[in-house]
Parts: structure tokens; C-alpha cells; sequence
């Protein structure tokens, strides 16, 4: 017997509301029985998970793990409605990229219960493109506002310890990970011997996120303590990357973005324009894709950004029209993004594509390139 917990006046067919999804849209869809069985499944990690080749060593006083693999293709994205198909997995993993890191909203659960997220990160997991990435590659993410709890919530979540466990039992962090213990998601990772080394930051702009304003903030206390450690002490790698949920460098949509935390904004942006090694930022949430360089706005170091945002549902174009430090065009398709690294070289040239989910490239170029 079919019992449905119907979860929204009016359930609309996929074809319907997925042609009209706007930025702040909650998706109507139903909760089964069916649903309720794969909540209660246990998520921990299958057995052929996370490749051999990348076995990991723990520093948890520094909030950090390490890889000895070297990675050339680092692929990443957002915003993935889970009840749509997820057949990108498949050409994403027919990639073999060493690391797939998400950037938010892996999952949209905002009017779900903590006891059906389960199930809801299940559809992901299952998707048998994914199980494929999963044997592939290195998997790393944090969350956005879909996953973590609801639209635009940020710190005065409820069931933000619970949410934590949920995320990382999807990511298959050990168990005894101090990620597992700590609040909030935010980690360092590096990747690849000390003189060609990739070290990936991953922020939580979640769990201790204020209402917006000019002196509110986005990370905390300890987020902000363990960035300052990492970033200014920690030994230099060849290239830095900074996964962030939020777009950093555009300033002039009205979505969310760092620039609606300027005081924060600029503390980073000194953090990273002291940093002698290249810096790139990752980002995700707006439901379009783009590529954006700083020239010269962190006392004249260059920073770019890609931003990838819509595994199933881009094309909204609600913050995608004003940018002036867009390079290249602004991706209205589903895409993901890829970073590959050319470590034949002395000092490593990364490059970037933004491709369809059909694996086409949309957009791409040279980091850095003058």
C-alpha cells in the first residue's frame, strides 16, 4: 500500500514547475512510503568509496587533511534538485576527476522534516552515476541554505547539529573525523607533495551566519580563527583554492554574496591578497555559471572565481545580467565546472571549463592569463 504525506497544496508535474523554478523557489513534490524506507536506510560509506590511492592523514589541531595524490581535474558544482534526474553524475564520473567537491544545495529539503533528509540525500547518493564518482574520485562539499535547513537561514537554525551529521554521513566523512565533532563544516585539504601542492578551503557560510549588514558576519568566531591559522601559517602550497558557497567577487546582483557582509568581505580579501601563491575561489547558489577576475581589487593581487550553480535548474537569470568582472559569458544551461592543472610546468598553469551536463564546454580559459 502507496501511503503519501502530501507536503504542499498542489503538487505540480515536473514538467510544469521545473520550466519555471525562480531563484527562491521551494519545490513542491511528495513525501511517500517508499520515501520514508530509504530515510531509515544507513548512509555510511560504501565499501569501494574514495579510491585507494587517496588515503587520507588527519592534523586535527589544524583542521586539515591530506592527500598524497596529485590532482590534474578537480570538478565542482551546486544546486542539484534531487527528484529531478541525475543522470549528469554519469558523464561527470565518465571524467575519472581525482576530486569532485559540492559547493551547496547538494539536496532542496527546506519544508522536510530532519527525519525524511535522509532519504532525500539517498536519491543523490544512489544515482548510480554518482556511486561511480564516489569509486572515482575524492568527494569533498560543503552545504548552501537547501540543504543545511531552509532559504536564507543562517545561524538561529534549529537542527543545524543534526543537518551537520546528515551532510557529512552523505560525504562519507569518517568517523572519527574531528569534522565530525566540531560546529560546523568548514576544513582545509591538500593535495600532492610539499612543492606542488593544491590545498582546497571549504567554509561554512551557514552555521554562523548573521542577518546581513555591514558589521554582521558570515563565519564566526572559531570559522574565522581556523581561516587566519590556515591561511597566514600554514605552509605555502603552490595554489590555493576557496570553496565558498556565496559569491565573493561580483558585487552587483541582488543575491545573496559576500558583498552584503562588507566588513567580513574585506577582512578575507586582506587574508588572500597577502598570500604569495595564485588564489581562486569556487562558488555556487545563484543558478547560472561565470568566470570572475578581481584586477587588482585585493591591493592589486588578481583573484578569479568560478561559479557554478545549476546541476539541474540554471537558467533562472535573476542575478546573472550585472557583473563588470565577468570574463567570458554568463551560462544559462545546467553545467558543472572543472578545474584541470598542468603540473608539467614549474610553476603549475590551471585552466577552466564550464561544461553542459551533457559534458559540451560552454565556457573556458587560463587562470591568470594576461
Amino acid at each position: 500500500m502507496k501511503i503519501s504525506i502530501l507536503l504542499l497544496a498542489v503538487v505540480l508535474n515536473s514538467n510544469a514547475w521545473a520550466a519555471g523554478i525562480i531563484g527562491d523557489t521551494v519545490f513542491p513534490y511528495e513525501v511517500t512510503a517508499e520515501d520514508e524506507a530509504l530515510a531509515s536506510l544507513a548512509m555510511g560509506p560504501f565499501a569501494d568509496a574514495q579510491n585507494a590511492q587517496a588515503v587520507a592523514t588527519y592534523d586535527p589541531f589544524h583542521s586539515t587533511t591530506y592527500f598524497s595524490g596529485q590532482p590534474k581535474t578537480i570538478a565542482f558544482a551546486s544546486c542539484n534538485f534531487q527528484r529531478l534526474s541525475q543522470d549528469h553524475f554519469k558523464v561527470i564520473a565518465s571524467m575519472k576527476p581525482d576530486v569532485w567537491v559540492w559547493l551547496g544545495d547538494i539536496i532542496y529539503a527546506d519544508i522536510l522534516p530532519m527525519n525524511l533528509r535522509r532519504g532525500e540525500y539517498r536519491h543523490v547518493k544512489m544515482a548510480t552515476g554518482y556511486q561511480q564518482l564516489r569509486k572515482e574520485s575524492v568527494i569533498l562539499g560543503v552545504w548552501d541554505d537547501h540543504d543545511y535547513g531552509y532559504n536564507n537561514v543562517g545561524e538561529d537554525f534549529k537542527d543545524k547539529k543534526e543537518s551537520q551529521r546528515l551532510i557529512l554521513d552523505f560525504l562519507d566523512e569518517p568517523a572519527a573525523s574531528p569534522r565530525r565533532t566540531q560546529e560546523g563544516i568548514y576544513w582545509t585539504y591538500r593535495f600532492g607533495p610539499a612543492d606542488q601542492q593544491v590545498r582546497i578551503v571549504l567554509l561554512d557560510l551557514r552555521y554562523f551566519r548573521e542577518v546581513a549588514g555591514p558589521d554582521h558576519d558570515l563565519l564566526g568566531a572559531e570559522q574565522w580563527k581556523f581561516l587566519e591559522d590556515e591561511l597566514v601559517q600554514g605552509a605555502q602550497p603552490a595554489l590555493t583554492i576557496i570553496g565558498s558557497s556565496t559569491q565573493f567577487l561580483p558585487t552587483e546582483h541582488n543575491g545573496d554574496r559576500w558583498d552584503q557582509y562588507p566588513r567580513a568581505r574585506q577582512r578575507l580579501l586582506n587574508l588572500v591578497s597577502n598570500l604569495p601563491e595564485k588564489v581562486i575561489f569556487l562558488s555556487g547558489d545563484v543558478h547560472f555559471g561565470e568566470v570572475s577576475r578581481s584586477e587588482g581589487l585585493a591591493r592589486g593581487k588578481i583573484i578569479e572565481e568560478v561559479t557554478a550553480s545549476g546541476l539541474t535548474h540554471a537558467g533562472l537569470g535573476a542575478h546573472s545580467s550585472v557583473n563588470r568582472l565577468r570574463v567570458g559569458n554568463a551560462v544559462q544551461r545546467n553545467h558543472f565546472g572543472v578545474i584541470q592543472m598542468d603540473w608539467a610546468r614549474a610553476q603549475p598553469q590551471p585552466s577552466y571549463e564550464i561544461r553542459s551536463v551533457d559534458g559540451s564546454v560552454l565556457e573556458s580559459g587560463r587562470f591568470f592569463a594576461n
